[in-house]
């Protein structure tokens, strides 16, 4: 029955909105068609977010949400939204639980975030562009950015397999460097949880914007 309302929101909300769409120039005013130096980042930005067990829904049994999105020059290329839990090695557990700790959502959900982000690299990249590498990772969590950014002298998310492993990886060969964001600034914030109206608008309004302004 939730599911089902759930549905119907969403329906609603789409009908009510359907002159929404993804809009992006193909260069700027001051900018040539061969130009490709459009600062550090070539126009790129990349944001990651993680909601810590926000979700109370029966069958989430508290597992977190993960989220990220790619824009370039303004415009959403490439997006997604993941329920991150943990694995143990033991049998009779049968499944996946939810994680403990925030820094370890964080951590989690910025991994998942890099595996996005370079699958896009290799598509840019057979196209003959180039990709901002190191890519600058948006983050709001202090405990990853620092974490990313190896800051801190112990860390105690040692229980979060190999994705902190690639984290550091990445980190050490100076491909990802985490950057901090305003929560109210954080792009991903839209695919981790649910928003208050005011909020979702002001994310959202960054990423789409109506048809009729487009057609201006």
């Amino acid at each position: 029955m939730n599911a089902l309302k759930s549905l119907s929101h969403q329906i609603g909300y789409i009908e009510q909105h359907k002159d929404l769409c993804i809009f992006a120039r193909l260069y700027s005013d001051n900018e040539s068609l061969n130009d490709t130096s459009v600062g550090s980042q070539l126009g790129w930005e990349f944001y990651t977010d993680s909601d810590h067990a926000g979700n109370t829904e029966e069958q989430n049994k508290r597992r977190s949400q993960n989220g990220a999105v790619c824009m370039v020059d303004g415009s959403a290329v490439d997006w997604m939204s993941k329920a991150s839990s943990v694995g143990f090695a033991l049998p009779l557990i049968g499944e996946a639980h939810a994680e403990v700790s925030t820094g370890g959502v964080e951590i989690y959900a910025t991994a998942n975030a890099t595996y996005e982000i370079l699958d896009m690299s290799y598509l840019i990249e057979e196209q003959g562009r180039k990709f901002p590498f190191p890519f600058e990772l948006m983050m709001d969590n202090t405990t990853a950015e620092a974490f990313c950014n190896q800051t801190v002298k112990r860390s105690k998310l040692k229980h979060i397999d190999c994705r902190q492993e690639w984290v550091k990886c990445i980190r050490d060969k100076n491909i990802m460097i985490a950057k901090h964001v305003d929560t109210k600034e954080n792009l991903a914030d839209l695919f981790t949880k649910i928003l208050d109206s005011k909020t979702f608008i002001l994310l959202r309004d960054q990423m789409m914007i109506p048809f009729s302004v487009h057609n201006v």
